[in-house]
């Protein structure tokens, strides 16, 4: 008999063997302990749910991202603690260093790359998935009132940090299963500050300070499949002394 496939929850770290159905479907285990669970992260685990959970691929920009990303594409970035970055670079210089790509063929990638382009890229293009991630770092997080701009805002930030640690490739599309896993984890840990951020102090889910368990079990998982020096550092301490 088939041993049963186990895993931690998302959002709370809970061994579990409910699995999300239709990342099933794409090859992908991500694990969730109960319906509720899985409805608390479903505003951001929607947008890479299914046919874009394996491999990872994230939505086009909105228009509102487009404008902020087109308005501040040339100030410093923010990092993944909404601090300017050491080097105090912009999202087009990285963009220009990593592409090889001239001003004006960045900003005609990420208009090509909106919702309100037509006809616009295709989504699963490498180049397109690419651009996304520039455009996004050059958007602030709270730049709109949109918990999915802001969560996507957020990723972008620690995705480059991820892959300067080596954690995560620059195409999406050449990840690992594992590291695939890492990428939904990390965005499930995310979106839960937005989420938790609404409830009232009373709610069990505050009191039982998911954020801290699923941050954890972020980091367990990352040290567990990458080595025991995985994302010290990238998080905050609290989070790296509390999974030690």
């Amino acid at each position: 008999m088939q041993a049963q496939i186990m895993g931690e929850c998302l959002v709370c770290g809970t061994e579990t063997k409910n699995r999300c159905s239709r990342c099933l479907e794409a090859g992908l285990d991500l694990f969730f302990c109960s319906p509720e669970h899985q409805k608390l992260v479903w505003f951001g685990h929607k947008l890479v749910c299914g046919e874009n959970a394996f491999p990872f691929v994230l939505p086009l920009l909105s228009a509102d991202e487009l404008d902020v990303a087109l308005r501040d594409l040339d100030k410093p970035m923010l990092d993944a603690f909404g601090s300017v970055t050491d080097v105090k670079v912009s999202a087009l210089f990285s963009a220009k260093v990593c592409t090889g790509k001239s001003r004006e063929e960045i900003v005609s990638a990420m208009r090509y790359a909106s919702t309100t382009a037509s006809p616009h890229a295709p989504v699963r293009d490498r180049s397109t998935q690419l651009t996304l991630i520039f455009a996004r770092l050059a958007c602030p997080v709270g730049f709109t009132r949109s918990p999915r701009d802001d969560l996507l805002s957020s990723w972008a930030r620690h995705n480059t940090r991820l892959v300067n640690d080596g954690l995560l490739p620059i195409y999406m599309a050449d990840a690992s299963l594992e590291q695939t896993v890492l990428a939904h984890r990390f965005f499930c840990m995310l979106a839960l500050p937005q989420v938790t951020a609404a409830r009232s102090p009373s709610d069990k889910l505050v009191e039982d300070d998911i954020p801290s368990l699923c941050r954890d079990s972020v980091i367990r998982f990352a040290r567990a499949h990458f080595g025991p020096a995985a994302l010290a550092g990238h998080l905050t301490k609290r989070a790296a002394s509390s999974a030690e």
